[in-house]
């Protein structure tokens, strides 16, 4: 779905009780976030790219999906989601020369702990993974990056209490 086709009302062949052929809310959401997941890589074959608010949002309406209509799918894309999160937020970039987890845990514990170190925000052009020197000029010229931490609120605690 294009987002002019969201935009015009998101007209497809006439769905069982929706006049005008437009799609329900439900039937909506679920073809946005099936798109998502092939866009962002998060299925399929287009390359990975993860990006830390927009990925926590649609974790929720994965989890959303997978209540309101009991498909397991939903369940799998959200704990998919956290793990790519994890995994890709919470080590530093391929083009840092810096490798592992921003955390500086082994390999094992990071596996256990992936949030220990927080996550980077997805931004290409985050600027350094730690925090600035006293001593020197602050982010180099760089937009300042933000440092998310685990919170009783996120998705991946929330995930672990109630999954």
């Amino acid at each position: 779905m294009k987002r002019h086709d969201i935009e015009a009302g998101a007209r497809s062949p006439p769905e069982a009780g929706q006049p005008g052929g437009k799609l329900s809310p439900s039937r909506l959401a679920r073809q946005l976030m099936d798109d998502y997941a092939q866009l962002s890589g998060l299925v399929g074959t287009a390359p990975r790219r993860r990006y830390l608010w927009t990925d926590a949002f649609a974790v929720c309406n994965y989890l959303g999906l997978h209540q309101a209509t009991g498909e397991g799918r939903y369940l799998d894309l959200a704990l998919r989601l956290v793990d790519q999160v994890h995994h890709t937020l919470g080590r530093y970039r391929d083009e840092d020369s810096r490798r592992g987890w921003i955390s500086g845990l082994s390999e094992a514990e990071g596996e256990q702990h992936p949030t220990a170190g927080g996550l980077r925000i997805g931004n290409p052009t985050s600027g350094p993974a730690s925090p600035p020197s006293p001593t020197r000029a602050p982010w180099n010229g760089q937009p300042r990056p933000v440092w998310h931490f685990e919170s009783s609120a996120s998705p991946s605690a929330w995930l672990r209490s109630n999954g």
